[in-house]
């Protein structure tokens, strides 16, 4: 057996866990941040061809560089990247922190690099359930950088709660192109239209039988101005001045967020109610359970109309 190649003194071991088991049988090495990974062998054989092959070619023990008896494999990719990347690689039990979608992005073209495409599908997954709520617009970028077709629908959908003006720069827009970036603009007014219609043609709602379509005192104290129609071609009056403020309202809120989140915003809601509640009292005895349903209700249009929006 030859003898272990002397390395640099600047090299160090990282010994947390999983990486300090006593069955490692091969060393990863970040060659730019001079840190070894004790590995298992079987883990990176199993996930990734490129790294099977790479273990499996006969080399001189002379032409090894070893360390405590164990294989080096050096890496380009720097410590952080390495180690997330292994950690994917190992079975349920071993998390990998991706604190930051650049950091992601790093671990994602290495697990491109060598062809991971479990490790791919598991940090997609991670990623998605970290930013799709909070950062969608960020997600948008990297699924459209990676070509992730059905993150990069989720993320678009979830940035219809931000309205276009409160965009602001991000460093991740970078990764796509500015035609990327207009599609998705368009998309967003697309979506506004077709939501914020749903406040002023009403021929979705099936119930005929809302405070705002039946309530006389409200009939004689504002007068009924708007008819509207609803669902089998039935045309109703609306006589309550406070629900057609709130309809008014609610279609300019669609067309800036055109998401069912905006119907839920309690601020929107919260006012009706509370204008409701001050001006009429037969409206006040029913208003807070029917303007819920009718809600529930148009969330749910909302949702199914912009679903129906594609993402050119």
């Amino acid at each position: 057996m030859s003898e272990d190649v002397t390395t640099s003194s600047e090299i160090v071991d990282f010994l947390e866990p999983p990486f300090n088991h006593p069955d490692a049988d091969v060393i990863v090495r970040s060659i730019s941040s001079g840190v070894d990974f004790r590995t298992i062998r079987s883990f990176l054989s199993f996930a990734s061809p490129v790294w099977q092959s790479m273990l499996s070619i006969p080399q001189s023990e002379d032409l090894r560089e070893t360390k405590d008896g164990l294989w080096i494999i050096p890496f380009d990719e720097d410590q952080d990247t390495l180690e997330s990347l292994l950690r994917f690689c190992y079975p349920a039990g071993v998390t990998a922190t991706i604190p930051t979608l650049q950091h992601a992005a790093r671990v994602f073209e290495a697990a491109r690099k060598y062809c991971l495409d479990g490790v791919e599908s598991a940090m997609m997954k991670e990623v998605a359930g970290r930013h799709l709520r909070t950062e969608p617009l960020r997600l948008f970028a990297f699924a459209t950088r990676f070509g992730m077709y059905d993150e990069r629908k989720l993320a678009a959908k979830e940035t219809l709660r931000i309205p276009l003006l409160e965009r602001g720069y991000i460093d991740e827009l970078e990764w796509m192109t500015a035609g990327s970036y207009i599609r998705l603009q368009e998309y967003h007014i697309r979506c506004g239209e077709v939501a914020s219609d749903l406040a002023r043609n009403l021929g979705w709602v099936v119930r005929d039988s809302y405070v705002w379509f039946e309530c006389t005192d409200c009939a004689r104290r504002d007068g009924a101005t708007w008819v509207v129609t609803i669902s089998e071609n039935r045309r109703k009056w609306v006589y309550s001045r406070w629900w057609q403020d709130f309809m008014t309202a609610m279609g300019q809120a669609l067309k800036e967020r055109p998401s069912p989140a905006t119907v839920k915003d309690q601020r929107l809601v919260d006012d009706a109610l509370a204008k409701a509640c001050s001006i009429c009292q037969v409206c006040r005895g029913r208003v807070f359970t029917e303007v819920r349903e009718f809600c529930e209700l148009l969330a749910e249009e909302v949702e199914d109309v912009t679903s129906a929006v594609n993402l050119l």
